[in-house]
């Protein structure tokens, strides 16, 4: 089998961070590329997310979290995705998307106009989880009791995660190998990265 991972230690990561780049089908090519993923990154079919041997970065415990999108978790492209990775589909949750202004994020949609990011979780064994207190939503009300919510989370960038999402990785597993795939930012002591655009994203502040 090629390794296309590079310098990552196979079979030694206890949590794995992945936002991988889903190419979108689009209704319309002349409008709809514009606002689809593809327009800001390259992305990839379907079939060769599911065929990276990711299964095979993990350690005999581990955790996988991994970003997604609607119209992929509807019909189950994502669930099978951590199924071919290796991973048992655990659970999930989103990010409600809030603007600088503290207004709610709207985007496309199929429908509904999207204001959130759907992730779900997997895992290979039993990983422990040190930290219970973690909740699975990002708001996007800045002004919502803070005891309801989660996290606040601005959204930046255009594929950029919250921040706020490492951090609560890193209390409920501080004393794994961690790894991000498909990052956009450099490594740092807590995190190995893996990716084409690993510089995009210098800083690590939300």
């Amino acid at each position: 089998m090629d390794w296309p991972f590079g310098d990552l230690r196979p079979f030694s990561y206890g949590l794995i961070y992945a936002d991988p780049p889903w190419r979108q089908e689009m209704y319309s090519e002349e409008t709809g590329t514009r606002k689809a993923p593809q327009a800001h990154y390259a992305c990839m079919p379907l079939d060769e997310i599911k065929a990276l041997p990711v299964g095979h970065l993990a350690a005999p415990d581990c955790y996988i979290v991994m970003w997604s999108l609607w119209n992929f978790v509807a019909p189950g492209y994502a669930t099978n995705t951590l199924q071919a990775w290796g991973f048992a589909p655990k659970s999930g949750g989103s990010w409600h998307k809030v603007t600088k202004h503290g207004k709610a994020a709207m985007g496309t949609g199929y429908g509904f106009r999207g204001c959130c990011e759907p992730f779900l979780t997997g895992s290979i064994g039993k990983p422990k989880v040190h930290s219970r207190g973690e909740r699975n939503g990002f708001t996007t009300d800045v002004d919502a009791d803070f005891e309801l919510n989660a996290l606040l989370a601005q959204a930046r960038e255009h594929s950029r995660k919250p921040e706020e999402m490492r951090e609560a990785l890193e209390r409920m597993f501080p004393d794994v190998r961690k790894v991000e795939l498909f990052s956009r930012r450099p490594a740092c002591d807590r995190w190995d990265v893996w990716g084409n655009e690993t510089a995009k994203f210098q800083d690590t502040t939300a």
